[in-house]
């Protein structure tokens, strides 16, 4: 997809389209822009994704997936033993 899914939805907050699908990004861009100012998403979009990437929640959610995969790893350790 092109664009952050994590942050990105659907007509909500933005759109989607398949990498390299210029096609697919011409068609989204063209009908924003006959919407005028109504085709964008709302300020809300942004404060939310502001928000959502301040370096200290990028850092919190870099530790999420690196707390899984060590958490998975002994796991995975101790089913096989010493």
């Amino acid at each position: 997809m092109g664009g952050i899914t994590d942050f990105v939805e659907e007509g909500a907050t933005g759109w989607l389209y398949s990498p390299g699908d210029v096609n697919a990004l011409a068609n989204i861009l063209g009908e924003r822009l006959q919407g005028g100012r109504s085709g964008l998403p709302p300020e809300s979009a942004f404060t939310r994704f502001r928000s959502e990437t301040t370096p200290r929640r990028v850092a919190e959610r870099y530790e999420d997936v690196y707390r899984a995969v060590i958490d998975d790893f002994r796991g995975k350790a101790l089913k096989r033993g010493p």
